[in-house]
């Protein structure tokens, strides 16, 4: 997955793939809420998407060939997962319509492929 970055092709791949993304953010949003006991829930969403933009992201751009749009999309999803995750976790109900319609968006978007001479 790192080395080989790319825009999934159909719809329904893009789909699975903002999904997807989600998910991490739920996930590395639950690691810092439990490194980071008593924080509020926001600076935890804030913090999942910031480390995962700049580790993961940055790195497969630098080292992979990622293109900006692509990674600009993968890291949004998992902010967006993140949201929802400080959503239940703050219990604003309300606003998980809203990330998770964003993230709907996102997995509508197909950037367009970049050529790497590398």
């Amino acid at each position: 997955m790192f080395l080989t970055p790319g825009t999934p092709e159909g719809a329904y791949e893009r789909a699975a793939a903002a999904f997807g993304h989600g998910m991490i953010g739920v996930l590395i949003f639950g690691l810092v809420m439990c490194l980071r006991r008593g924080s509020p829930a926001w600076t935890g969403a804030a913090a999942a998407g910031l480390a995962y933009a700049l580790t993961w992201e940055l790195a497969q751009i630098a080292f992979a060939g990622s293109s900006i749009a692509d990674s600009a999309i993968d890291a949004a999803a998992v902010l967006c997962g993140a949201i929802i995750a400080a959503c239940l976790w703050a219990r604003s109900l309300p606003f998980i319509f809203i990330a998770a319609t964003v993230l709907a968006f996102l997995g509508t978007l197909a950037p367009k492929e970049q050529d790497h001479d590398r």
